[in-house]
């Protein structure tokens, strides 16, 4: 649990935490793990920083019904939507 708090702190509310949800991107998802190798996070912290997003955002769809599966993908196309952001879950 430490771990997925730190890895949001660090490595995903700075970059994504200002975003509403429903208007990230796949285009935004691959900036923000370029930026993060190319700021010196390894491999390995960026791919679990990746999957920490990913539940998130898969919980959002699923669970919570922040978006369905159908909007989720049309938005990660890249039209715009309106949830939430990350910094507020």
């Amino acid at each position: 649990m430490d771990l997925y708090r730190w890895l949001l702190k660090k490595h995903i509310a700075p970059h994504l935490g200002g975003v509403p949800v429903g208007k990230l991107s796949t285009a935004m998802i691959r900036e923000w793990r370029a930026a993060l190798l190319s700021n010196g996070v390894s491999v390995s912290m960026a791919a679990k920083a990746y999957r920490l997003l990913r539940a998130v955002l898969m919980t959002a769809v699923e669970e919570d019904k922040l978006l369905t599966r159908k909007e989720s993908l049309s938005r990660a196309r890249g039209s715009a939507g309106g949830a939430g952001s990350l910094a507020r879950r």
